[in-house]
């Protein structure tokens, strides 16, 4: 079952990764993204995005419907549902 155990994790691309941390860092300075922000991305994945809001002190969610990658987000500290 595809969302039960999804086969593909964006970690596994360190230039995926790379790209989502100069992702985070733009919308950071031009959205003024802070400590009194919310951030929610849905099919949030491994939390390959996320984990760079996380290290930025942003509250944020993850919505991701393959558990197995999911449950890899929440071991990054990226809480996800």
């Amino acid at each position: 079952d595809t969302f039960t155990e999804y086969a593909y994790f964006s970690s596994y691309s360190t230039s995926w990764v790379a790209h989502a941390r100069d992702f985070v860092d733009a919308a950071v300075a031009t959205r003024g993204l802070g400590a009194d922000s919310f951030v929610v991305e849905v099919a949030s994945n491994d939390g390959y995005l996320l984990q760079h809001v996380v290290e930025r002190g942003i509250r944020c969610l993850g919505v991701e419907p393959a558990a197995n990658v999911g449950a890899a987000a929440i071991r990054k500290g990226v809480p996800t549902l």
